[in-house]
């Protein structure tokens, strides 16, 4: 499972906006984080962990091409 907290801060900013987009515009409403823990909230967690492993498999994939 993607750990949140070791994703460099430019990918997880990625992921992050990734997560509004999908989620607008409640993500605009009411934010990703939980205003009282400061965690996301369990919808734009899951999104943003779907994202981020097709960020890395993706990567992975090109990594192992000649391009």
């Amino acid at each position: 499972m993607i750990n949140l907290n070791e994703i460099p801060k430019e990918e997880l900013k990625l992921a992050e906006d990734f997560a509004i987009i999908k989620h607008y515009p409640d993500s605009i409403a009411k934010g990703l984080k939980d205003k009282q823990t400061g965690e996301y909230i369990e919808e734009a967690e899951i999104t943003m962990r779907i994202f981020l492993a097709g960020f890395y498999a993706g990567k992975r994939a090109l990594a192992k091409t000649d391009v």
